[in-house]
């Protein structure tokens, strides 16, 4: 598994994989435990994740950011595109505080307001 970024977040750790997004728990550091994957939309390979809440949003070259509801951590699902009708090519993302901070070599910075 080659991990393209990765994030904690609490007792959880999340690693986008390509096109996968994985989930361990590191409540006990020493020894973390798989607790669950979601297999990302096709046609992209994912780079990018910014986890903040129960969600969790990873990007790659070519698609749409995707959204993932990341609880519980067994069984998570992909949502969807934060915007079906952008194709903004992310290189980077971010979540805090209910906004999405998408960064782009040619298109500068994004903000999506996510609830």
């Amino acid at each position: 598994m080659l991990a393209e970024d990765v994030q904690a977040q609490g007792n959880y750790l999340y690693m986008v994989t390509q096109d996968t997004l994985e989930m361990a728990s590191i409540s006990n550091p020493g020894s973390p435990t798989y607790t669950g994957s979601v297999l990302l939309p096709a046609g992209d390979i994912y780079e990018w994740l910014s986890v903040d809440g129960q969600f969790a949003y990873v990007a790659g070259f070519t698609t749409a950011i995707q959204s993932v509801q990341a609880w519980p951590p067994d069984s998570p699902s992909v949502v969807g595109p934060v915007d079906p009708l952008d194709t903004y090519l992310a290189y980077g993302v971010l979540a805090s505080n209910g906004f999405l901070y998408a960064g782009s070599a040619s298109f500068g910075v994004r903000i999506y307001k996510l609830y």
